[in-house]
């Protein structure tokens, strides 16, 4: 099964043989983005003072874009008279949409991942105003009754090198009252280098720095039969659309969101780094080795006793055992090495507690051992006023759903709800167990 790390590259760099042969290149590379830079200033110019749409303006821009080192090859759009104007392709790079504007002119909204002025730059579709889904869908709808350019979209909503499979497909282009769509399955290698292409979290500026750095950079571009409406869904066509270029590209077509992705990318911004070791105490070791045990020294009265090494792990571990009893004393039904477990991926006391809401983390629950006064009260004959302040303040515990609504409003305020209803829990038994009112 495909996770959100096989999505992307590791690394950015080659391997070791091609990273040797990148060290005399790297002041070229550098000396070759700075021309590029000139260059691609005009392109911008071109761009501008040419028509968009036009043959010439596609062949003059192909060949500047060939001194930039972006190659476009493709199996060309098919008949225009069976072409769709309805066009949808996976998302490798920003650059997807230059590339495909070079064999079809289309149009395509402006992208959240650029700033507007590049945007517009590439010739996307700009707009002054932030809009909602909402929209985008009315804009779209309006540019397919009116307009005879092709429109394009890409419902992955987020980068991926698409080798592995691809992200889940937005519903927005499905929706939208046109019965055929036209898969576009796009691919990018660099042949020389082989230089990653899509990394998590990397900004647009580094990956357009790499683009310039790379000697060539090639886009294969694949114009796939049409599909249809038949009585789909807005999800179901869009899922049917999905297995078609996953088929095509030979990857997995996964129910992974945008939203995985930006809390796989969370959950690596708050994992804990490795504590760097004293000065002294790091050693040279070769890969897939033991690490080395702490060096055992004698007291003198029999009694071993370990470095530096020892008092360095123990304090993470002090650490970790804090975050432990903080989140437990939230959720004290949660068992105690489930949260040690999570924590140790995360390293935030508050990301550990709405995993556990949101239930991404399984567990059976357990009863929580009762505290010194709970148990003199079990001993204890109850009396009249217990049992009725037991009734009237009893303490349950929320359940959580197996599967969570698929609209994010919705789920954010399930979420809400059951984040206030264990925060209520936890402070009435902390007001239990220290006799307040």
């Amino acid at each position: 099964m495909v996770q959100v790390e096989d999505l992307y590259d590791s690394t950015r760099l080659p391997r070791w043989p091609q990273r040797l042969l990148l060290l005399p290149y790297f002041p070229i590379g550098v000396v070759l983005a700075l021309v590029r830079v000139f260059i691609g200033l005009h392109v911008f110019l071109i761009s501008c003072l040419l028509p968009r749409n036009s043959a010439l303006t596609r062949v003059v821009l192909k060949t500047m874009c060939a001194v930039l080192g972006i190659f476009v090859s493709s199996d060309g759009p098919g008949h225009e008279d069976n072409r769709a104007r309805l066009l949808v392709a996976n998302h490798v790079t920003e650059l997807d949409y230059t590339a495909v504007n070079l064999v079809l002119p289309c149009v395509m909204s402006c992208s959240e991942n650029l700033p507007r002025w590049l945007s517009w730059m590439m010739g996307q579709k700009h707009s002054d105003e932030t809009r909602t889904q909402l929209h985008v869908s009315q804009d779209a709808q309006q540019h397919l009754s009116q307009e005879t350019l092709p429109l394009m979209f890409q419902p992955e909503e987020a980068c991926t090198n698409s080798q592995k499979g691809l992200l889940k497909f937005s519903s927005l282009p499905f929706s939208l009252d046109h019965p055929t769509v036209q898969p576009i399955a796009i691919s990018v290698s660099r042949p020389l280098f082989r230089i990653g292409v899509c990394l998590p979290g990397s900004s647009w500026l580094a990956d357009l720095f790499w683009f310039l750095f790379t000697p060539a950079t090639v886009f294969t571009i694949s114009f796939l039969p049409s599909v249809h409406r038949e009585e789909d869904t807005a999800e179901e066509f869009g899922r049917k659309t999905q297995k078609v270029l996953a088929a095509h590209l030979g990857v997995e077509a996964t129910n992974i969101t945008k939203s995985d992705v930006l809390e796989h990318l969370k959950r690596m911004s708050h994992r804990p780094q490795p504590e760097a070791a004293p000065v002294g105490t790091q050693a040279t070791r070769s890969p897939g080795a033991r690490p080395k045990q702490p060096t055992l020294t004698n007291t003198g009265d029999g009694t071993p006793r370990t470095g530096n090494v020892i008092s360095t792990r123990n304090s993470g571990e002090r650490k970790l055992q804090v975050m432990v009893s903080q989140v437990r004393e939230v959720l004290p039904q949660v068992p105690e090495d489930i949260v040690r477990r999570d924590l140790m991926e995360t390293g935030d006391v508050d990301a550990t507690i709405t995993n556990i809401l949101e239930g991404r983390v399984r567990y059976t629950p357990e009863t929580p051992p009762p505290t010194p006064e709970q148990a003199s009260k079990l001993s204890s004959p109850p009396t009249q006023d217990d049992g009725a302040a037991q009734m009237a303040s009893p303490v349950e515990i929320p359940k959580f759903a197996g599967e969570f609504n698929r609209a994010p409003d919705q789920r954010h305020m399930s979420l809400q709800e059951r984040k206030q209803a264990m925060y209520d829990i936890a402070r009435r038994r902390y007001m239990e167990k220290h006799g307040l009112q």
